[in-house]
């Protein structure tokens, strides 16, 4: 772990194939691959968004077939008196949802279809 200040002195020696990261309380000089910045992600045809903790459902923010875009908010689940707020990590349509406010999910329960855009 470096300071900050180490980090902008240095910036103009790190070379091109370097990173410089700001991690909770340090900043960090990694290398990152040409196969990693080069990779190509795939969509599904449609994508299940599914409980990763037990917990209730507080709100549901959307409504069958409406648009949305990545980073809107879905849903909240209240987990261990937190509310946790589900976002839609892409763009796309809502095509069903499986729960309502009110319901206890288990972990891996399916609470939403999305179709992709």
């Amino acid at each position: 772990m470096m300071e900050k200040d180490n980090i902008e002195e240095k910036e103009s020696s790190v070379p091109d194939n370097l990173e410089v990261f700001h991690v909770e309380e340090g900043y960090y000089k990694t290398i990152i691959p040409d196969r990693f910045k080069n990779r190509k992600t795939k969509t599904p045809p449609h994508s299940n968004i599914v409980a990763q903790i037990p917990g209730n459902i507080r709100e549901v923010f959307v409504k069958e077939n409406q648009k949305i875009k990545a980073g809107d908010r879905l849903m909240m689940l209240e987990a261990m008196k937190m509310n946790n707020i589900l976002t839609c990590p892409f763009s796309g349509t809502v095509n069903s949802i499986l729960v309502e406010a009110g319901t206890v999910v288990p972990k891996g329960e399916l609470l939403m279809i999305i179709d992709p855009a």
